[in-house]
This record gives structure tokens, C-alpha cells and sequence, in this order.
């Protein structure tokens, strides 16, 4: 009899590892799930009466002032350059912290309080970009 309680617990002992293993699995999974499904607090005021579009202007330390529009709904961000130019849609990407927008030859992504970090493939390295008034 205690031959055969000895040789149980080693499968005991093996099916609480591969328990506790798989609970932190699940764990860590449903962490990081919250993590890129939380709906982060956007840039801009209201466009329209629509609280899902906001709209924000930046200046940008390159000389470059941009357009944001915010769309919750889409999960975009379009981007101008001009008061009237063409914009370029970014699709939002996951972030550990705040928002994240990218195409394949743009990107932005918040920086800090009121700056985002603003990169076209033509220009090369990002700028920093600080909200500016309408």
C-alpha cells in the first residue's frame, strides 16, 4: 500500500505543475488582453457632436503642423498636413500605453501628456509634436 501512495504522488505533484502552468497561462493572457482592449482617453475635442471623432492640431518641432482626426469607431487616425491637403489614414496598432497609429510609411503615437511622435518614411526619423490651438 505505501508502494502505491508513493508512486501516486509523483503524478499528483506532475498534475498541480501543469495546473498551476496553465492557470498563469490564462492569467497572463486575460492580462494582456485588457491591456490592448482598453479604449485609451484621445486627443481633440468633438467633431460634429460626434464623441467618437475628435479633432487635433499639432505643431511639430520640424516646422510641420498636422491635422489628427480620431475616429473610435474605426480605430484610425487620419493625418493632414495642410488645412485642406489630402489626409493619410493610420490604422491604431496595440500600445502598452497610450495610442498608437501606423500605415506601411507614417506613424503616430502619443509621447507624452499633450505630444505625439509623428514619422513619415520620406522624413526618416520621428518628430515630437505638441497640441496646438485650432
Amino acid at each position: 500500500m505505501a508502494w502505491a501512495q508513493e508512486m501516486a504522488r509523483p503524478q499528483r505533484r506532475g498534475f498541480a505543475m501543469k495546473t498551476g502552468m496553465l492557470l498563469g497561462l490564462a492569467l497572463g493572457a486575460l492580462a494582456l488582453g485588457a491591456c490592448t482592449a482598453t479604449t485609451t482617453k484621445q486627443a481633440g475635442t468633438p467633431l460634429g457632436g460626434d464623441p467618437e471623432l475628435r479633432r487635433q492640431n499639432y505643431a511639430c518641432a520640424n516646422g510641420v503642423n498636422i491635422i489628427v482626426t480620431f475616429d473610435r469607431r474605426a480605430q484610425t487616425a487620419s493625418v493632414q498636413t495642410a488645412a485642406n491637403g489630402a489626409a493619410t489614414t493610420l490604422s491604431q496598432v496595440p500600445s502598452p500605453s497610450g495610442f498608437s497609429y501606423a500605415s506601411d510609411t507614417h506613424s503616430l503615437r502619443s509621447f507624452e501628456a499633450t505630444e505625439v511622435m509623428y514619422a513619415t518614411s520620406r522624413a526618416g526619423a520621428p518628430t515630437r509634436c505638441r497640441q496646438a490651438a485650432a
